[in-house]
């Protein structure tokens, strides 16, 4: 399959290098011509282009992957679902639940697949509380608390046209904590948010929000809380998420669900995963998710055919929904 980059900026160029790993790399669009160049000498190989139609009228892709700004995702996808390609698409799928949904359908009606990125499920402390409670081990699951306390300064909003922006942007529940969102839909199964405040503490002249603190309520009696900041002094303090069962309680901590900070489960002990050397994904003077972009898609290859329940656009779409509904009810302090 020949792979098409759009978008060579921080987290497109980690793809870049996952792809041309694989010898799947063959084009990459960036309207920004110095980045069209330094891409041009690291992979003299690949076609360069500033616009996507140019791409998409040489016939000579069938996957795109989508690295651009938060709101370029869904219709820079569609055009490229429209056009015949495959798509990958990095996180998150759309800034609104109306756009995940028309995003999913047309991928439905051209037939072809549709990928959102979401390497967090791969971590391996996150895998094994998930078969923990696929096998039951917790019991019935009645609590849940999510934990994001990161760090975005002045500096990561500098000079940006699109950070920060409620149009491009959409907010930090977006662009910084849908993966603990999605990891924590898909651990526990469908929650539904009940009430939300958001503000912005530290950050002047950002349109969006940089603390919020959620409750939501699940199946049988489950209760939760959510606290996201990117307030956090210095450096990402936090990314955790802890479920308590009838039969035991587990703490999937670190900065970036990399670790299993606590575990007290009967008859029954989690793997001692923290041990592996997992790292962040890090960038220009900040650090972002975990790294596993690499176990993502050699998963997905290896699954393109009849990819697993891992991989669900569904579970894509659940979590916008989630996030726009925590955005429509939310109170500003």
């Amino acid at each position: 399959m020949q792979f098409l980059l759009i978008g060579f900026g921080n987290i497109g160029v980690r793809h870049a290098a996952i792809l041309a790993e694989h010898n799947l790399l063959a084009g990459i669009v960036d309207s920004d011509v110095q980045k069209l160049v330094v891409a041009k000498e690291k992979y003299p190989s690949c076609s360069c282009y500033s616009q996507i139609q140019q791409a998409l009228d040489t016939k000579n892709f069938d996957v795109a992957v989508i690295c651009t700004p938060n709101a370029a995702h869904t219709p820079q996808a569609v055009s490229c679902l429209q056009a015949g390609l495959h798509v990958v698409v990095e996180k998150p799928m759309a800034i609104t639940f109306t756009d995940a949904q028309l995003l999913q359908q047309t991928a439905v009606l051209y037939q072809r697949k549709l990928f959102v990125v979401k390497q967090n499920r791969f971590n391996p402390p996150v895998i094994a509380v998930k078969t923990a409670i696929q096998d039951g081990v917790l019991g019935s699951l009645i609590g849940l608390q999510v934990n994001g306390f990161w760090n975005r300064n002045s500096q990561y909003y500098q000079g940006s046209t699109w950070r920060g922006t409620k149009q491009l942007d959409g907010g930090m529940l977006l662009t910084q904590f849908s993966h603990f969102i999605d990891v924590a839909l898909w651990l526990v199964g469908n929650i539904t948010p009940t009430a939300a405040s958001i503000t912005n503490q530290l950050h002047d002249g950002l349109e969006i929000e940089d603390a919020c603190v959620l409750t939501c309520k699940g199946n049988n009696g489950l209760l939760g809380t959510m606290h996201f900041t990117t307030n956090a002094y210095e450096q990402n303090m936090e990314g955790s998420i802890t479920i308590l069962g009838t039969l035991g309680t587990v703490k999937i901590g670190g900065a970036y669900l990399n670790k299993i900070a606590y575990q007290n489960i009967e008859n029954h002990s989690l793997p001692a995963v923290h041990t592996i050397g997992l790292q962040p994904n890090t960038y220009n003077g900040y650090q972002g998710s975990m790294s596993n972009h690499p176990t993502w898609y050699k998963q997905l290859l290896n699954e393109w055919e009849d990819p697993s329940e891992i991989f669900s656009v569904n579970d894509a779409v659940q979590t916008i929904d989630f996030i726009e509904q925590v955005y429509k009810m939310a109170k500003p302090l």
